[in-house]
C-alpha cells in the first residue's frame, strides 16, 4: 500500500479523467469506510500495478494515522446552503451526521436551511458530506499519480460501507440512494450545496439503485455484492450461482428453503 501528500488541485473539483485523451481502460475501486467520527478511504486498482492501493492523506499536516482521517462533519451556512469540510466566515458546524442518520430524527426537517419546496435532513447533508470527500479523494489521485495511471482512461467504482447489524432493509435501499445521489453530485456541481443534494437525492429511484431490468455485464466481485444485497433483502439463508451455458452468464439463487428429497 502506498501514501501519498495532498497538493494544491488545479483541477475542476468534478474531475474524473486526467487532461489525456486515453483509450485503456483502469479500474479505480474507491473503498470508502464512512464512520461516526471519520471516514477513511482506500483506493486500489485491481487489474494493474500488483493491485495498486493507497490510503488517501486528508490532513496535510496530520501526523502517524491521523492524516487519513477526515472527521464526519460538515460547515454550512444559511439560507444559501453552502457545505465544505473546512469552515469559513459565518459558517456552522453539523457533526455527528451520520450517527443521527441512524437515529429516529434522520428525517426532521431543519427549518432555517429549508424552503417550503425544498425540505433539508440528515440525508441531505450526508450527501453533501460524501459527495466533498469524493471531491477530494479524485483530485488527490489525479494530482499524485498522473505519471503511473496518466495513460489510462479511468473507470471509477464508488464502494460505500453499508451499516451491518440491525440495519432495516428500508435503511439500507436509502442508504444506497445517498451513495448514488452523492457521486452524482460530486461530479455535477463544482460547489455542493443542500439544495442540490436535495434535488440529486429526488431522482434517485428504486431501479436507478438496482440497475436496469436487463442483465448488465459485472465483475465476479460485484457480482457477489449484488447477490449479498439480495440475500439481505429477501432475508435468505444464502445464495447459490450456477453457470448457465444458454445465456454464457452465471446465475445467482437466493436459498430460501432447504426440503430432504427422500
Amino acid at each position: 500500500m502506498e501514501a501519498g501528500k495532498c497538493t494544491t488541485p488545479s483541477r475542476r473539483s468534478t474531475a474524473t479523467q486526467f487532461s489525456k485523451i486515453a483509450t485503456n481502460k483502469c479500474d479505480v475501486v474507491i473503498g470508502f469506510d464512512f464512520g461516526t467520527s471519520c471516514t477513511k478511504v482506500i483506493l486500489q486498482t485491481p487489474s494493474f500495478y500488483n493491485r495498486w492501493c493507497a490510503a488517501v492523506p486528508f490532513q496535510q499536516n496530520g501526523k502517524g494515522a491521523e492524516k487519513y482521517f477526515e472527521p464526519s462533519r460538515v460547515y454550512f451556512s444559511c439560507p444559501d446552503g453552502r457545505v465544505h469540510l473546512g469552515s469559513f466566515q459565518n459558517a456552522r458546524l453539523y457533526s455527528n451526521i451520520k450517527i443521527i442518520f441512524l437515529s429516529r430524527i434522520r428525517n426532521q426537517v431543519i427549518h432555517d436551511c429549508s424552503t417550503e419546496s425544498i425540505p433539508i435532513t440528515t440525508n441531505e447533508f450526508i450527501v453533501a458530506y460524501i459527495a466533498c470527500v469524493l471531491q477530494k479523494v479524485r483530485l488527490w489521485f489525479l494530482e499524485n499519480h498522473a505519471e503511473k495511471f496518466g495513460d489510462f482512461n479511468l473507470a471509477w467504482h464508488f464502494n460505500l460501507g453499508i451499516p451491518s447489524g440491525s440495519f432495516k432493509t428500508d435503511k439500507i435501499i436509502e442508504f444506497l440512494r445517498i451513495a448514488q445521489a452523492s457521486w452524482n453530485l460530486s461530479t455535477n456541481k463544482e460547489e455542493i450545496n443542500l439544495r442540490d443534494a436535495f434535488k440529486e437525492l429526488e431522482e434517485i429511484t428504486d431501479l436507478v439503485v438496482f440497475g436496469e431490468k436487463e442483465p448488465f455485464e459485472a465483475d465476479e466481485y460485484l457480482a457477489w455484492e449484488l447477490a449479498a444485497m439480495a440475500v439481505k433483502h429477501l432475508d435468505a439463508m444464502g445464495c447459490y450461482r450456477a453457470f448457465s451455458s444458454a445465456r454464457n452468464v452465471n446465475m445467482f439463487f437466493a436459498i430460501t428453503a432447504v426440503h430432504v428429497i427422500s
